[in-house]
């Protein structure tokens, strides 16, 4: 019985020690709080389509690159590029992708002051403004920042002509994973106001840290 529980301790020492030489992961979120989604009748109120309807917005990411679509966050370094830094311990919450689908659904929704149809439904008839987003940059690059792209269609409603538009922004950040985390959060909030209005000058608006490098449509 003695044996048996000693043998049973030095396993457990041997499994601790190797515990504490494993690194601890690190999980990273693009999400802040989450802002209350519109109510249904409040964006019925306060935001009109040209028809004097009120509508729905369905906003699908349909892209995003390739080299950062996993769940290890990726961290370029210009002292070794074109090679990136795969950070093993430093670790996105969910899937890419969604993260960056619901930051984007979710605030143009706020900003428009209509339902974002993938959190609430919508009413009977009511029309749904459709956009499809590629993210053709996500970078985030040791001792600069953070760097973001997008090229999206609106595809407006019934009977409205599809616009397509591009932009790019950047934040700068000093050297830390949480700290190009919250750049990046900076450029979605960015890319937010731009789609919500890319005629409209977002600088007055953002960040010192945060500019648009580009916007257009077509």
């Amino acid at each position: 019985m003695r044996g048996r529980m000693f043998a049973t301790g030095g396993g457990m020492a041997l499994l601790l020690a190797a515990c504490a030489s494993t690194p601890l992961s690190h999980y990273y979120s693009l999400a802040g709080q989450d802002a209350p989604a519109p109510a249904l009748a409040a964006s019925q109120m306060e935001y009109k389509a040209g028809s004097g309807q009120a509508y729905g917005l369905q906003l699908q990411v349909r892209s995003i690159p390739a080299d950062v679509d996993r769940s290890q966050i990726v961290v370029r370094d210009p002292a070794h590029a074109p090679a990136v830094d795969v950070l093993n311990q430093s670790i996105w919450s969910a899937p890419l992708d969604q993260q960056v689908q619901r930051v984007l659904a979710t605030g143009l929704a706020t900003r428009l002051g209509v339902v974002d149809v993938q959190r609430l439904p919508t009413a009977p008839g009511m029309l749904v403004r459709s956009m499809d987003v590629r993210i053709t940059q996500f970078d985030l690059i040791w001792g600069q920042g953070a760097y973001l792209s997008a090229v999206w269609t609106d595809q407006g409603m019934t009977g409205k002509p599809a616009q397509v538009c591009q932009a790019a922004v950047q934040s700068k950040a000093p050297v830390g994973v949480a700290n190009l985390v919250n750049a990046q959060k900076r450029n979605l909030a960015a890319l937010v106001s731009l789609m919500a209005d890319p005629t409209a000058s977002p600088v007055g608006g953002l960040p010192d840290d945060t500019q648009v490098n580009h916007i257009g449509c077509t």
